[in-house]
């Protein structure tokens, strides 16, 4: 099926070291609560952009702004956080060059009116 989309299926590992940006869409589960943490981090291309538009718990946020801070990672864009509604603390609070290369918005999905 994913040939007849033009989608092209690869393993994980590979599409983090050779992905510019890296997109989550993906449900809260046990398997994907921490999927993105230092080992994956360290697998990505030096200089990604990882957008989170899953769910908070995808992303480990210590090992993120770290990865941030040292560069490793471009910039991130999260959409979701561990608790909502979301309260900027640390990590990104204490951490000015992780914070300026972050851009974040509270997940609004179901928040709004049906028309």
């Amino acid at each position: 099926m994913a040939a007849s989309l033009g989608v092209e299926l690869v393993l994980m590992d590979d599409l983090l070291a050779h992905a510019d940006f890296i997109t989550l869409h993906v449900p809260r589960l046990e398997e994907t609560k921490n999927l993105i943490r230092s080992a994956t981090l360290r697998k990505m291309k030096k200089g990604v952009r990882l957008i989170n538009c899953a769910r908070g718990e995808v992303v480990n946020l210590n090992d993120l702004a770290e990865a941030l801070s040292k560069g490793h990672v471009a910039g991130a864009a999260l959409d979701v956080f561990p608790q909502e509604p979301r309260i900027f603390q640390r990590p990104f609070s204490s951490t000015r060059t992780s914070y300026s290369l972050l851009t974040s918005s509270e997940h609004r999905g179901g928040a709004g009116e049906s028309g």
